[in-house]
């Protein structure tokens, strides 16, 4: 199995023991394709209900996963410490906890539909910023909570070269405080 993970994901599950089903990074592990040539690809997620992440996994031919949906420890992510995983031997696989009862996190994971929350739109835009920037600068409001405007030009158009408006979210309503951060080309 093989996934190039330099991300925290163990820090977008749920730490609330009231929700259970919500503070494991859950493994989907579709069908093996028939055909050889076929990448087979599941994804792993995580979500708190505020944020919700998935990074495709690839499995190789000495992978033997059975298809279904998987509790992991989010432990087992954070002890990677940002370097890509390759499990190349049988018994060296994450140590999978199959859930109890009939896959009760499958109804609750079928609810982060990606495609449907995220189609490609011709109408959509991308905006590139540097999260260390953005960062400092919602620290400098002071706030935990803020709110991003993004600029239109002209037409009415999004305009991606124009500086992000970041302003706390407060139930005062405005109080002056107000941070720009200036986008960033997107390469591919």
């Amino acid at each position: 199995m093989q996934y190039a993970l330099k991300s925290a994901l163990h820090k977008c599950v749920s730490r609330s023991p009231e929700r259970p089903v919500l503070t494991k990074v859950v493994l989907t592990v579709p069908p093996k394709p028939r055909s050889k040539k076929a990448a087979w690809t599941g994804w792993f997620m995580a979500t708190d209900t505020y944020q919700a992440v998935k990074i495709p996994v690839t499995f190789d031919e000495l992978d033997e996963p059975v298809a279904g949906t998987y509790a992991i420890d989010p432990s087992v992510f954070r002890d990677a410490k940002g370097v890509p995983l390759r499990l190349k031997k049988r018994g060296r696989q994450l140590s999978l906890v199959s859930p109890t009862g009939e896959h009760i996190l499958e109804p609750a994971w079928n609810a982060v539909d990606f495609d449907k929350l995220v189609p490609e739109r011709e109408t959509s835009f991308e905006i590139g910023f540097n999260i260390d920037v953005l960062t400092t600068a919602i620290e400098g409001l002071g706030s935990k909570t803020v709110a991003i405007r993004f600029t239109l030009d002209g037409a009415g158009d999004p305009n991606n070269l124009r500086p992000m408006i970041v302003r706390p979210i407060n139930e005062d309503g405005d109080d002056g405080r107000i941070a720009l951060v200036m986008p960033m080309r997107i390469v591919r």
